[in-house]
């Protein structure tokens, strides 16, 4: 009896220290996405803020298409008022595609980019770009090394004990055309 009952104990420690390991496996790699996600976050906020300025500059070359500029402000605003992954990518595709608008349309007024602080701002925002689309990657990619080890046996049945485990969504741009990055022609 004493036997059966150390033999007992001995499979539920096993199965803690298991449930445990199994435990903090789920927990880092949750975490590491939601350190991933205040990244691109600092990212896109980054490009937030430049906008303001561009759009200072453009409104100052005579006739500019209004239309545009006001594009880029409301899909500013949206991306700026998204909450979830999947609503902040819809909303950044958007505006990303305004901005390509911007810059295509910019390109038809000579004085205009001729202006020192437009193609000052042009760059800022390609290196921006460039910095989203990196912190993009690794978020992406930690969502899904997540995902993965969150839906792999005994993973899936440890995860499903704790609610706060839920699947993530990827940051995806959906648009063929918004894949590639505004055009920035200095």
């Amino acid at each position: 009896m004493e036997l059966a009952l150390i033999i007992l104990l001995v499979l539920l420690v096993i199965a803690g220290i298991g449930l445990a390991s199994t435990y903090n496996g789920l927990n880092s790699r949750y975490r590491r996405v939601d350190q991933s996600w205040s990244n691109l976050d600092v990212a896109l906020h980054n490009r937030w803020e430049t906008i303001p300025a561009l759009v200072d500059v453009v409104k100052g070359a005579a006739d500019f298409q209004r239309e545009t500029l006001e594009k880029v402000v409301e899909a500013r605003a949206a991306a700026m008022g998204a909450e979830s992954a999947s609503d902040r990518a819809e909303a950044e595709n958007g505006l990303s595609g305004a901005l390509s608008n911007l810059f295509a349309l910019a390109e038809q007024y000579p004085d205009l980019t001729a202006v020192d602080a437009y193609r000052d701002l042009q760059a800022e925002i390609a290196n921006l770009q460039r910095s989203i689309v990196e912190a993009r990657r690794l978020f992406n990619s930690n969502v899904t090394e997540f995902n993965t080890y969150r839906t792999s046996f005994p993973t899936v049945v440890v995860a499903g004990m704790f609610s706060q485990f839920g699947m993530r969504d990827l940051f995806e741009i959906e648009d063929v055309e918004m894949r590639s990055m505004p055009s920035t022609d200095l």
